[in-house]
């Protein structure tokens, strides 16, 4: 940007046609505020990218060893790698799993991995819609490859009536609730910092910030806007949003009435019949067991050490959702039904 500040008569095209910045860092070697360059170099990005966030800083090598990736010297003309939105880093004495989360666009994998290197990524969990079709990506041994398999996106074909789009969105994002759920337990199981991309990847955020500050974050609304904060590109489409709905347990009287026949059938469609009606005759003796006695503490904690638990809930995406559909919520791996829980999502 420095050299397109000394020169304007083509500064403004060049940023117009080469960025699209959403937070930008001005670092300068004195007072930012007294420096006419950082002064013309504002006004510049007011006519042009008109970024959300302005960060200026005077402290050049303190940003040189944060971000060593985006320094360049002035006869390098190649652009930045793309980088992730750092959404959540504990503070340094806590301990907690995973060490850091970061979120962003499956192009930060295809390129150089200055980026995942300096942030000291250990760990990519990638959501695909097509498992057996998915390329090499040529990571750095350092940096551990899980790939999750989420439902495909294909309600723009669909051709049919109003109820049956509304039927098929819902089965949709029962499907993304469910594996989403999934691909969240993971992240919060590792030890080292996560990068998390692909189709859905927002959903899984969510649900795992949602773990991770739960005294923070309790609503949908107030998940959506942390990511939106601190990823500027994030946006939830409808699905998304039901499906994050559909995995924290609040959905509607009429989600709910969609919702639960269409994970039992999926259940059965994957397990068969037979196989299917031992989670699915576990899932509804919890549900009795708790409108029989909502007082008793012992129904309202699935614990996940439990063998029979691991065996005929945990295991099984379509069943854990079931039980968050009724309102339980899951905690260091148990599901939970909170003592504030509605019994009516039981009951319907």
């Amino acid at each position: 940007l420095h050299s397109h500040v000394t020169r304007d008569e083509v500064a403004s095209n060049a940023l117009k046609s080469l960025c699209d910045l959403q937070r930008v860092v001005v670092v300068s070697e004195a007072n930012p505020l007294k420096d006419d360059k950082v002064k013309r170099l504002l006004e510049l990005l007011k006519k042009t990218a008109r970024p959300s966030r302005v960060f200026l800083m005077d402290n050049l090598p303190q940003f040189q060893q944060r971000f060593p990736f985006c320094m360049r010297q002035g006869s390098e003309t190649f652009p930045l790698p793309p980088c992730p939105s750092e959404l959540w880093v504990p503070e340094p004495e806590k301990r907690q799993q995973p060490p850091a989360l970061y979120l962003g666009p499956v192009t930060c994998l295809e390129r150089r991995h200055e980026a995942l290197q300096c942030f000291k990524i250990g760990a990519v969990v990638q959501l695909v819609d097509d498992l057996p079709n998915q390329t090499p990506l040529g990571l750095p041994g350092s940096i551990k490859l899980q790939r999750v398999q989420v439902a495909k996106m294909e309600l723009e074909t669909f051709e049919g009536t109003e109820l049956e789009a509304q039927q098929r969105t819902l089965d949709l994002a029962a499907k993304v609730a469910a594996s989403s759920l999934e691909a969240s337990e993971r992240i919060l199981s590792l030890r080292v910092p996560c990068f998390l991309c692909g189709p859905w990847s927002a959903v899984v955020a969510a649900l795992a910030l949602r773990r991770i500050l739960v005294s923070e974050l309790r609503t949908t609304e107030e998940l959506c806007g942390f990511l939106k904060d601190r990823c500027a590109t994030t946006a939830l489409p409808h699905v998304a949003i039901l499906a994050l709905n559909l995995a924290l347990g609040s959905p509607s009287p009429e989600c709910l009435a969609l919702a639960v026949p269409a994970q039992a059938a999926q259940l059965r469609q994957r397990l068969g019949e037979e196989a299917a009606t031992v989670p699915l005759k576990t899932v509804r003796s919890v549900l009795e067991k708790v409108l029989a006695q909502p007082s008793e503490e012992r129904f309202r904690r699935l614990k996940a050490s439990n063998p029979r638990v691991q065996r005929e809930v945990l295991a099984h995406p379509e069943a854990v959702l079931l039980l968050h559909l009724a309102g339980f919520t899951t905690i260091s791996r148990d599901l939970v039904l909170p003592g504030t829980a509605a019994m009516g999502p039981l009951r319907q």
